[in-house]
């Protein structure tokens, strides 16, 4: 499987071109991994380019393709509809969502094999997890030719939120046939018989139909659920809302952090590329409400004030004080800056400080 079926030469160009794919090279081998950017995530640039570009490796000399992970997939309800080709209607495999790392397993030549991280051949999580598959698994592991194995990484320094203790494991989590893009989800432990993998294997839930992943009710010290569409191929995140709960406290995120992010004015765009995608919708939802907000409350300020001057009462500051004494105080403060010809967006942004967690 040659790159260019995958990715088209010039779609991945422009791709690259346009910073929404980048390439790392490997230090000693000629190799290439490909991986979609903040940029493309934070827009929502999803293409044939982005998507498959997730952990994507190939032979920068051949352009040969020599690991192929599961294409880029979607939390529930963050999916765009013109990408979804799954129908609910369709048998399903559903497993664990691990919280952890992706493991990408590809040939270093000479019958070995190391492992990779979704853009990296040397980030600490491969280093880790290479170190892990030679000392615990290479004696008692052969691969099968022409797939790419696919593992969580988990060991106790990569914890995020779900606490795995002591740990120190790479969790086979699929496959992925290099030529068809086929994927394979495990089924039980016969999976890893089958697959020649010695070690562990993620759990598969008892759930048939998309629903039943649904109305599933949360489990304790989990992230949530993989649902695998047997049909369409497809696969789509379940978080449980625990989860994204506790995620949002080990990051330190809550309303007031995106209403002090707004405050100092910066972007929607630097704000999302410190977060994970499980809290994208959420902070995009947080931020277009103090958006809208505080356009409502711009809109108030000049509507007083042209009103005001239309009633001709800003003469002298006493006159305009009397005229709005009964105003809000955020409003009185906001409307008197305006009277001064300085900028009042201070004001409004502190009127709209969250108290609280909910909105």
């Amino acid at each position: 499987m040659h790159i260019n079926d995958i990715i088209p030469a010039h779609e991945l160009a422009e791709a690259m071109a346009d910073k929404l794919i980048r390439a790392q090279y490997h230090d000693e081998l000629p190799l290439v991994i490909l991986n979609y950017t903040n940029k493309a995530q934070i827009n929502r640039i999803w293409n044939r380019a982005t998507m498959n570009a997730r952990g994507l490796i190939y032979n920068a000399a051949t352009g040969q393709v020599v690991a192929r992970p599961f294409r880029k997939f979607f939390n529930h309800n963050e999916e765009p509809k013109a990408k979804r080709r799954w129908s609910e209607d369709e048998m399903v495999v559903i497993n664990d969502k691990l919280d952890g790392s992706l493991g990408i397993l590809y040939p270093t030549g000479d019958g070995d094999y190391a492992i990779a991280t979704r853009g990296s051949f040397t980030s600490d999580h491969a280093l880790h997890a290479t170190k892990v598959l030679k000392e615990k698994y290479a004696d008692r592991f052969m691969p099968r030719d022409g797939y790419t194995y696919l593992f969580e990484i988990i060991y106790p320094d990569n914890r995020i939120v779900v606490d795995y203790g002591d740990t120190d494991a790479l969790v086979l989590i699929g496959v992925v046939g290099i030529e068809s893009g086929l994927t394979f989800s495990p089924t039980g432990e016969i999976f890893g018989q089958h697959w020649r993998w010695p070690g562990p294997i993620v759990e598969t839930a008892p759930y048939k139909r998309f629903r039943d992943a649904l109305a599933a009710p949360p489990r304790p010290n989990r992230e949530g659920l993989v649902v695998h569409f047997l049909d369409s191929d497809e696969r789509v995140k379940i978080k449980q809302e625990d989860y994204i709960r506790l995620h949002k406290i080990v990051t330190g995120l809550d309303e007031k952090a995106v209403w002090e992010h707004m405050r100092q004015g910066k972007t929607l765009g630097a704000l999302l590329e410190q977060l994970p995608d499980e809290l994208h919708e959420w902070a995009r939802t947080v931020w277009d409400e103090l958006e809208y907000d505080f356009f409502c409350h711009d809109h108030v300020v000049e509507s007083v004030y042209d009103a005001t001057f239309a009633a001709e009462l800003i003469q002298d500051r006493k006159t305009f004080a009397l005229a709005i004494k009964d105003k809000p105080s955020w409003l009185k403060a906001a409307l008197f800056k305006m009277l001064d010809g300085r900028d009042y967006a201070d004001v409004i942004w502190k009127n709209l400080e969250p108290r609280g967690e909910a909105r």
